[in-house]
């Protein structure tokens, strides 16, 4: 198909290879300085020029070509100073293929309480020795330049979609259209770096197509669509998205940032979008949790104490694969590290890294073959909801029974990625509905929409026979059975105390919240 040197960058050039006949799934080749890159891609997180528990030859075998780097943490250490001697960011952490820079400011304001942002910049107190310090849009670029990021992102003004504050979502947007411009005045090097804008505007759909014509003027290599993944609700994420990609042309690149969960991957595919990133595959991996096309897997679960089989059947990873040069660890070894060797955490982040890269390629494979629709049902039917959810119950009794054994941090910790789960797998029955009952029902029949819907009612009537407080089930149930509307209330406080938790802000009450109401549940021994 198509291809094209996009908005006239020598440093990028993006083919279209195929497109999915019934959704705007599409399959295409980034070509950047540092070689090729398949779309749709998933992009590790490597926020201090390393991801976490990998090593960058690990990260190469994981098939991973673009990775992300985090410029406010750079800039601060090892610094602009230290980048400019090196040589750069590749040379830094001995990474030959390609890197993506974010500009700065989200960090600015989701992780420094004393930051105020002026027509200027950021103003903040440095984390380190208190100092007032200011990012400006110049400053980003001129960080951005010294790491040699092959794909760096503009400075942007970042407020959280679910603000109720109409005047300040547009004075955002705005003054991101205005800092694109200095951003593009500040580029020192076109010919090899990248510069993307951000798509602003909240959940305003209107506010999105205006700031999405202001940014396409511009006329950079490649669009970002930001702000989302900030606690809105999906059928909200899903509308913006689809807004913003049919403004888009279909000759350059389009990043949705922050998305990582599988089934957000999977649907926002499906709206048009090509490049993710998120920290939460390696970060899951700490708290001993497994990606597997069935769902959450928490080796450290008894069950796992005596299970000598690999992390998944049948995955290619550096762990789970067996033969010359492949580790073949099982769940066992891992459980019985888990807790007390970073080992645990490190095998577990190279498996959750290849997962995710892995469900990428099968959805390029599905849109070339234009079978696409045929591997989101596969996809959604392979999950087990209620195995999963009662994993996590488990869990959050072993952690009452245990709380006198654990340092207060290590509870928390293990409280919030407990409830973290259990709010993805109460709302991961909206996706399916996202998929298939709403903007997407015509992927499939009257009688398998029907099945999906029996399917769902039979895993629902499970949940009476395993919990014993009935109004719970039942609350339970409509969920399962898709009836959204009656379960949005508590769904919406678990969203806000999660991005809470995710900034930082009331993390401890927060978590201690959600946990006092799980407590009161009643609890089976039989599951």
């Amino acid at each position: 198909m198509a291809s094209t040197n996009v908005g006239s960058s020598p440093a990028l050039t993006f083919e279209l290879v195929a497109r999915c006949s019934t959704t705007r799934a599409r399959a295409s080749i980034l070509m950047l300085p540092h070689g090729p890159v398949q779309l749709p891609i998933f992009m590790p997180v490597a926020t201090q020029a390393s991801l976490k528990g990998v090593t960058p030859e690990q990260l190469e075998d994981t098939s991973c070509r673009l990775c992300l780097n985090n410029t406010y943490h750079l800039g601060l250490k090892p610094g602009q100073h230290v980048l400019d001697a090196v040589g750069g960011a590749h040379k830094l952490q001995g990474w030959k293929h390609n890197i993506l820079t974010d500009s700065g400011g989200f960090q600015m304001v989701s992780l420094l309480k004393l930051a105020r942002i002026t027509e200027e910049g950021v103003r903040f107190l440095s984390p380190h020795d208190g100092s007032p310090m200011l990012l400006t849009p110049e400053h980003s670029m001129s960080l951005q330049n010294s790491i040699g990021s092959d794909i760096m992102m503009q400075l942007d003004d970042v407020l959280v979609t679910t603000s109720p504050d109409a005047a300040r979502m547009r004075e955002a947007m705005e003054r991101s259209v205005r800092w694109l411009d200095r951003c593009i005045a500040a580029h020192k090097n076109p010919t090899t770096q990248n510069l993307f804008c951000i798509i602003q505007g909240g959940l305003d759909l209107e506010m999105r197509r205006e700031c999405t014509r202001e940014m396409l003027a511009r006329d950079t290599p490649g669009i970002a669509i930001g702000g989302l993944s900030g606690g809105e609700a999906k059928d909200d994420y899903c509308r913006v998205v689809e807004t913003c990609t049919e403004l888009l042309p279909d000759l350059k690149p389009r990043y949705v940032m922050g998305i990582g969960y599988p089934e957000d991957l999977i649907v926002s595919v499906a709206l048009g979008a090509d490049m993710f990133d998120c920290v939460w595959p390696t970060r899951t991996a700490r708290f001993g949790n497994a990606i597997t096309k069935k769902g959450m897997v928490n080796v450290r679960n008894w069950r796992c104490a005596d299970d000598y089989g690999p992390i998944e059947e049948g995955c290619g990873c550096l762990c789970c694969r067996k033969g010359e040069g492949s580790l073949g660890i099982t769940r066992a070894f891992i459980n019985h590290n888990a807790g007390k060797e970073t080992v645990a955490a490190h095998l577990l982040s190279i498996h959750n890294t290849w997962y995710q890269l892995n469900l990428m390629r099968e959805m390029r494979e599905s849109i070339i073959e234009d079978r696409f629709p045929y591997y989101i049902r596969e996809f959604f039917g392979n999950l087990n909801f209620v195995e999963d959810l009662l994993d996590v119950f488990r869990e959050v009794e072993e952690l009452r029974d245990n709380r006198e054994e654990q340092s207060r941090e290590a509870f928390a910790a293990s409280k919030t990625e407990c409830l973290e789960h259990i709010w993805r797998m109460l709302t991961l029955n909206s996706h399916i509905h996202q998929a298939f009952g709403q903007q997407y029902k015509y992927m499939l029949s009257p009688a398998d929409a029907l099945a999906i819907d029996a399917l769902s009612a039979r895993q629902a009537a499970e949940f009476p026979s395993s919990i014993r407080n009935r109004g719970q089930a039942q609350t339970l149930s409509a969920v399962f059975v898709g009836n959204y509307q009656r379960y949005e209330r508590r769904r919406v406080l678990w969203v806000k105390m999660a991005v809470d938790m995710e900034r930082g802000q009331g993390q401890s009450d927060s978590a201690v919240n959600i946990y006092t109401e799980l407590g009161n549940w009643s609890w089976t021994t039989d599951y």
